[in-house]
Order: structure tokens, then C-alpha cells, then sequence
């Protein structure tokens, strides 16, 4: 993967290096290896594999790791977090409640930065209007970019901006 992208994507977005991230779907921690290089030291990760959550465990980089399954609703306080990442995770089960949980747990004003693999961006294309339409969000973007790194393959890297409210 290409984890990279959406990294670089989210630290144009969340410039503040204490600001708390969560790491959605975190896997192995590479993404938040990532990010602790670039500076950031407030990063709570989950995902649904106990064993990637060891692995990411001992890169030392999370302040918290729990188990999650973004297929369903999750256990986190609304509006806690003031940026989410995901790269690499995006699934048509996560379509009932990704967006709507992350927009859930994210704080007004904070934004979303995850990817998507070309098969499913009409489903993402469409539930992004619908949260422009809602108000739900203010601003979003995307990028397409390389997906997995020497093998020919794609992803859209989109970045939402909660609303104010």
C-alpha cells in the first residue's frame, strides 16, 4: 500500500502535531509510524485483527489501541477526535456506518482523510454529496494516487471536513 499519500494528505489537513488522531483501521501501525515521524504524538488506532493490533502495539506509536469493526457502529465518544485517517481499510461492508460513525466521533470543524479502491468510489462519491447535501460536511477532496507501490494499482484519497454545525 501506499500509505504515504494519505499521510501527506492529512498533515496538510491537521497541522496541529498534538491534535488527537485516531487511526481508523490501523492494522500493523504503519500509518502511525508514519505520522509519529512526521511529528504527531497524540494517535489512538483500532482495527478489527487482535493480531495486527500487537504488531502495531510494538511500533510504540499509539497512545491507545482497541479492537473495531467499522462494518458496524463503534465504541468511541461522539465528536472526541479532531482528525481520523484510514488508508487501505474501505470495504462495500463498511457502507452502512463508516462515514456516518467517523463523522460521529470527529469534532465539528475536523476533517477525515481515508482511501478507497476504484470499485467502490461511486458508492463513496455518493455518500459524499448526500453529507454535502445533509450539511453534514463543509468542505471535500480527492485524490488519486498510487494504491500499491510497484504493482499498477490505484486509489482515491478522500478528505472530508466536518461541519461546523
Amino acid at each position: 500500500m501506499a500509505p504515504e499519500t494519505g499521510t501527506e494528505i492529512f498533515q496538510q489537513l491537521i497541522t496541529d502535531h498534538s491534535a488527537l488522531i485516531h487511526d481508523a483501521g490501523c492494522g500493523t501501525g504503519q500509518v502511525g509510524q508514519l505520522l509519529t515521524s512526521a511529528g504527531y504524538n497524540n494517535i489512538h488506532g483500532s482495527d478489527f485483527s487482535e493480531d495486527m493490533l500487537e504488531v502495531a502495539k510494538s511500533r510504540d506509536c499509539y497512545r491507545s489501541l482497541v479492537q473495531a469493526d467499522y462494518a458496524q457502529p463503534v465504541d468511541f465518544e461522539s465528536e472526541s477526535v479532531d482528525g481520523v485517517i484510514c488508508i487501505g481499510v474501505y470495504r462495500k461492508s463498511f457502507k452502512e456506518y463508516f462515514l456516518s460513525e467517523m463523522l460521529r466521533i470527529l469534532k465539528p470543524g475536523g476533517c477525515i482523510v481515508f482511501s478507497c479502491r476504484p470499485v467502490y468510489f461511486e458508492e463513496v462519491a455518493d455518500a459524499v454529496k448526500a453529507l454535502h447535501v445533509d450539511q453534514r460536511i463543509a468542505k471535500s477532496s480527492v485524490t488519486c494516487d498510487d494504491y500499491m507501490r510497484g504493482q499498477q494499482a490505484s486509489a482515491f484519497y478522500v478528505a472530508l471536513h466536518k461541519a461546523l454545525q
